[in-house]
């Protein structure tokens, strides 16, 4: 059994293509750390290289639809712990049939590809609506929030677009992962830091009086309303009170 071993990124991916291709050895599974060799497992290391990755890359984005590619870029910010290895195998599925394969759901390896990639894009869907900010003491709005996916940099130019004029930051809490927006710029930091304290601004404020004007008691549907909003997402409601 053969195990590639590479960096956790995209050029990672596409770097154990171009050397799996190149040297005709398939791997088994993909990791991106070494774990306890097995009996009949050999382990290569694979180094990202820039160069290699590009070419593959290029051979990719002349297969795929525009859609289909965009989807491939950010496959790698899945949870899954498996995604290097099914990513990989989509990728060989494209070059070996030479053709965009992505809608072929009959196809075990497109079929695992597609259900690691559109959660991901559920997951945008449903933090577009349910990030909430709150003005802390520094005058900054803040929003922690909580993804099973690394999505904070795909939601960003939503936010952008709209706050545009207003200092910010996003905080995924989860992988740890604080952006910070002001006057069109903004930075990506990877740092575990505690949840910021809320000045209980006007914000919060405007949320919980805009539900309290659509909620009519006579018509509460606990259920439906859990169904649009679920309980895992309430934590970082200011409003949530105002319906539950």
């Amino acid at each position: 059994m053969i195990t590639f071993i590479i960096e956790n990124s995209y050029n990672g991916i596409l770097s154990a293509i171009f050397y799996s291709y190149s040297n005709k050895i398939k791997p088994q599974n993909i990791v991106t750390e070494t774990h306890q060799i097995g009996f009949f497992e050999k382990f290569i290391t694979i180094q990202t290289n820039i160069e290699n990755a590009n070419r593959v890359d290029d051979k990719i984005h002349n297969i795929l639809s525009p859609l289909n590619y965009k989807h491939l870029l950010n496959a790698i910010k899945s949870n899954n712990e498996n995604k290097h290895f099914i990513i990989f195998k989509y990728i060989v599925k494209i070059f070996d049939s030479k053709k965009d394969v992505s809608n072929n759901f009959s196809d075990e390896d497109i079929f695992l590809y597609n259900r690691l990639v559109s959660p991901i894009f559920l997951e945008v869907h449903r933090f577009l609506g349910f990030i909430r900010f709150q003005k802390t003491a520094d005058g900054i709005y803040y929003s922690a929030f909580n993804p099973d996916n690394d999505i904070a940099e795909l939601i960003l130019p939503h936010f952008i677009k709209r706050y545009k004029s207003m200092p910010f930051i996003l905080h995924d809490i989860k992988h740890d992962i604080i952006i910070g927006y002001n006057n069109g710029k903004y930075k990506v930091v990877k740092e575990k830091i505690p949840i910021m304290k809320a000045n209980g601004d006007e914000v919060s404020k405007l949320f919980k009086k805009y539900y309290q004007a659509i909620y009519i008691p006579e018509r509460k549907n606990l259920k439906q309303m859990l169904n649009y909003m679920p309980k895992r997402y309430h934590k970082f409601m200011p409003e949530k009170n105002e319906l539950l």
